[in-house]
């Protein structure tokens, strides 16, 4: 552990605006696109004085450590790692003075500072510096400085979720206002007409699929702007392939022509992006439990590929949807049998 860690009461000071240089303002209004840890980190050091080196570490939203080190390259110190277990498991402030070698005619002494980086009671990270400091109230001024600097980190995070949050909410809304459209309309092929339509309109795509498994082959129900395609057949069994191939895996799969090769099989879905001209491919299986009944595909024209906020909307109508949809058609398919 650092030499006599300590936590001490501190106050942060006005933001030091005069040595902000204009990246650092761009950070703190959020207007850097590339805003990241490193980046953040390299700011707090390089416009804190005295400051010899930076340690910042940040967990995501499965708990896994992004850690960063200034100056570039360089590991950090085990000062300062060590006062980052400290500053986690305690969650506040903390001061450690280091030993360092007498230095002729010098009166500067070598001290670790940390703080948490907070997201409400919940310590989502931390941030230390080395410093070398001539008083307390210039490692109080130090302490100030980071403090201002974690403030603007934390920020950050609040927007983060601010904006989740939103889009959540936002998913939610639409998924209601899709149930209670498809809710309102007794026949099932209707209903289905209408779900292509509306996702088609809503994920501005080019073409919107819906097909069901039918003794063990996936047939398209209902397809998009079926006036405005020309329904080949080739191009149809192209696009239940596709469906399949994203049933019998059990997962959404997303395919676009410029993407690396990941762990899930996409050779139809490839295909369908060659055969219909498109340049992004996603197909959402349908399921109730363990029991995977159909699939939804969307076709995207155009450079804009779809977002992991898309995917995750339409994983959810897929859900919701298609379970309403599943119940359509075996109302359905009762009523023909009884009227036999």
């Amino acid at each position: 552990m650092p030499e006599s860690p300590e936590a001490r009461e501190l106050s942060a000071p006005e933001a030091p605006a005069d040595e902000l240089n204009a990246a650092w303002v761009r950070y703190a209004a959020g207007d850097l696109e590339a805003a990241s840890l490193a980046l953040w980190l390299e700011l707090t050091c390089a416009t804190g004085e005295g400051v010899a080196s930076g340690l910042a570490l940040r967990f995501d939203a499965s708990d896994q450590a992004e850690t960063v080190a200034w100056p570039e390259g360089q590991p950090s110190s085990n000062a300062l790692r060590e006062l980052a277990e400290s500053v986690l498991a305690e969650q506040c402030g903390l001061v450690a003075e280091l030993k360092s070698e007498p230095r002729p005619g010098g009166s500067l002494a070598r001290y670790a500072i940390g703080l948490p980086l907070l997201h409400g009671a919940e310590a989502k990270g931390c941030a230390c510096l080395e410093i070398e400091a001539a008083s307390d109230s210039a490692v109080q001024a130090a302490m100030g400085r980071l403090q201002w600097a974690v403030t603007v980190l934390e920020q950050g995070l609040y927007r983060d979720a601010w904006a989740a949050a939103r889009t959540q909410a936002e998913n939610l809304n639409s998924v209601i206002e899709i149930f209670a459209g498809l809710l309102a309309i007794d026949s099932a092929q209707k209903a289905c007409m209408q779900l292509v339509t509306e996702l088609a309109e809503k994920f501005d795509c080019e073409k919107v699929s819906l097909g069901f498994v039918k003794r063990r082959l996936v047939r398209i129900e209902a397809v998009s702007h079926s006036a405005q395609h020309e329904k080949k057949m080739a191009l149809l069994r192209r696009i239940e392939n596709a469906m399949h191939e994203a049933i019998v895996q059990r997962k959404a799969v997303l395919c676009r022509r410029d993407a690396e090769p990941g762990a899930l099989i996409v050779r139809e879905h490839l295909l369908l992006l060659d055969d219909d001209e498109v340049s992004s491919v996603l197909t959402v299986p349908l399921y109730d439990g363990e029991e995977y009944y159909g699939a939804i595909c969307y076709e995207r024209a155009g450079e804009q590929p779809f977002s992991s906020q898309q995917l995750q909307l339409a994983e959810s109508i897929a859900q919701i949807a298609g379970l309403l949809l599943k119940r359509k058609r075996a109302e359905s398919a009762s009523i023909v049998h009884k009227n036999v």
